[in-house]
């Protein structure tokens, strides 16, 4: 009997349905800051995203090409795509469940980029970013958004929340990190104040 448990078990988790793939379509990033040589990102980055996630056995990119052509025909831009109507229309047609796109910013010297991971079927929308004070590193970069977006839909990947590089230690970080890392802070500066308060009211 648990012979028989263990065989069905093994012939359910190495079946079709559980080794479904999920499909994604990688759209634009769009440069958001004033900085010119970050347009090239715009084109280097999807390619890197597709390069990174196309490994990853769970996942199917779509070619970019396809989703182009698609496009085309709805005539639709490829820049608005995560915020139309359309997205889901769009995903049906190029068979994608999950449609990624993002922006490339800079505030000072961080430079910052945020994808979308938008769900076709729902339009629930998922966040990852990262950022870098070195613009030397994209592909590091990416290589870093694209583990987290795989951890984000599927739990596969462990989730790394920096990178350092070499000797001169660039850090990546996520936003979400950063985020608790600025509210760490604040917390603890107002705990000095209220302790300083204390003591010369004593």
């Amino acid at each position: 009997m648990k012979y028989s448990i263990l065989i069905l078990l093994i012939l359910f988790l190495t079946s079709p349905a559980a080794l479904a793939q999920l499909t994604l379509a990688i759209g634009d990033f769009k440069n958001d800051s004033e900085e010119f040589y970050l347009d090239a990102w715009e084109k280097s980055i999807p390619e890197f995203l597709k390069s990174d996630l196309g490994q990853a056995e769970e996942l199917t990119v779509v070619e970019r090409q396809q989703l182009e052509s698609v496009l085309n025909e709805q005539a639709l831009s490829m820049t608005g795509l995560l915020d139309s109507t359309a997205l889901k229309t769009v995903g049906k047609m190029v068979g994608a469940q999950y449609i990624i796109g993002g922006k490339i910013n800079q505030s000072g010297k961080w430079i910052r980029i945020d994808a979308r991971i938008v769900q076709v079927a729902t339009g629930e929308v998922k966040s990852v970013s990262v950022r870098s004070r070195n613009d030397q590193h994209v592909q590091e970069m990416v290589s870093l958004l694209a583990n987290n977006i795989r951890n984000k839909l599927t739990g596969k990947a462990e989730y790394r929340s920096r990178m350092v590089l070499g000797r001169d230690y660039t850090l990546y970080f996520l936003g979400a990190t950063a985020a608790l890392g600025a509210g760490t802070v604040l917390a603890n500066n107002t705990y000095q104040d209220y302790l300083a308060k204390y003591h010369q009211a004593g």
